[in-house]
């Protein structure tokens, strides 16, 4: 799964070269040209060349109260005003395994709301009509679940705070110098 991506920077000493990934408290700082070591940010075990691509999608959480009044509107604002940082996660085959697994429950139990629905109204069981609408919730969470094992804090131009890798996978980067705070 790996893209082939390289590329070749030229430096005037080795204390220069950054891979674009660096650590900050117990986060990391990621540049949107990041190249992560070959380990897996979940458990820090060898990824053997996989990755994830990953569209991590910020915005201020100031318009999150929007979601009470005007779920539409929420999106609509939170669309416009969002920042996304594309890069690529490793993931040991173990995790890309169990990422994979659980995408494709998720995409089978987001469905059971209509099946199971038109079955409880049919034969007129409500039970089948909730076990629908619990079935598609648990889909939903399971996607969200499995589709991000690490999350963006937040993101400013270039650079973005990521939570949720393994702390010896943080501990390995070089430390955060820069200013780095949400705007």
């Amino acid at each position: 799964m790996s893209s082939g991506r390289s590329f070749l920077r030229v430096v005037e000493s080795s204390e220069e070269f950054s891979s674009g990934v660096w650590k900050l408290n117990r986060n990391l700082v990621v540049s949107n040209t990041a190249v992560f070591p070959d380990r897996c940010v979940i458990c820090n075990e060898p990824a053997c060349g996989r990755v994830v691509r990953k569209s991590f999608v910020w915005h201020n959480p100031i318009f999150l109260p929007l979601i009470v009044i005007s779920f539409p509107i929420y999106v609509i604002l939170a669309s416009i005003w969002n920042k996304i940082l594309h890069i690529e996660i490793p993931v040991c085959p173990k995790h890309a395994n169990r990422m994979m697994f659980f995408t494709i429950l998720s995409f089978i139990l987001l469905p059971q709301v209509a099946v199971m629905g038109l079955l409880g109204i049919i034969y007129g069981l409500p039970f089948l009509l909730l076990s629908g609408i619990l079935s598609s919730i648990i889909g939903f969470v399971l996607l969200i679940w499995a589709r991000n094992p690490v999350w963006a804090w937040f993101i400013r131009s270039e650079y973005g705070l990521i939570k949720g890798a393994h702390p010896d996978f943080i501990d390995s980067m070089p430390e955060w110098h820069g200013e780095l705070s949400p705007k």
